[in-house]
């Protein structure tokens, strides 16, 4: 169980969605899933789930809900993120991050 609840995780996207700009947004609109949870990365202490809340190739981005922030982590099966992050941070700084 995660220690943000799926609405808690809305409200906190609605926000940050809310900096992106049209060219980040449209980018956003076809990697963001309905916010699933899945296992943390090892290394990170977690023995909770968190949410990922978009998928891109290999990369997911979930809420690290200690440090309330975002991250993008590497998997390579859904349901597993495989290392800590790569990136962390604001929403629009992680989409730079895979487009780039």
């Amino acid at each position: 169980m995660s220690l943000v609840t799926a609405a808690q995780l809305r409200g906190l996207l609605i926000v940050a969605e809310g900096t992106l700009s049209a060219a980040k947004w449209q980018f956003w609109e076809g990697v963001m899933i309905e916010p699933e949870t899945w296992r943390a990365p090892a290394g990170t202490g977690f023995d909770f789930a968190v949410w990922v809340v978009a998928v891109q190739g290999h990369h997911a981005v979930w809420f690290n809900s200690v440090a309330n922030c975002f991250e993008l982590s590497p998997f390579s099966r859904p349901g597993q993120l495989e290392a800590p992050s790569r990136a962390r941070g604001e929403l629009a700084n992680l989409v730079d991050q895979l487009t780039g």
